[in-house]
């Protein structure tokens, strides 16, 4: 799993080939979340995995990064190549 920080994202949300996975609750993502993300609760993460391309990267946020670490384990276990957590979660993120 490589960090990603949040400026390091910014740059690069105009790649389309980018996948990027919300792993927070529901009441989390609804509060707030990031434009194009895809919503996937922790939990429901290994019976989703069909949801995501595995060509590309893959991006996981939670609220400061230690679900989304989990969740990048959970898909480099499952054989995607190109995961990326972000450094600080959404939290990170919304600070600039």
């Amino acid at each position: 799993m490589q960090e990603l920080t949040p400026a390091a994202l910014r740059a690069r949300l105009q790649d389309p080939t980018l996948q990027l996975i919300d792993v927070r609750r529901d009441d989390e993502w609804m509060a707030d979340h990031l434009q194009g993300a895809q919503h996937i609760v922790l939990d429901e993460l290994p019976e989703r995995l069909a949801e995501l391309r595995r060509e590309g990267p893959v991006v996981c946020y939670c609220k400061m990064g230690g679900r989304s670490a989990l969740a990048c384990q959970i898909l480099e276990s499952a054989g995607f190549a190109d995961v990326y957590n972000l450094e600080g979660g959404i939290t990170a993120y919304r600070k600039g």
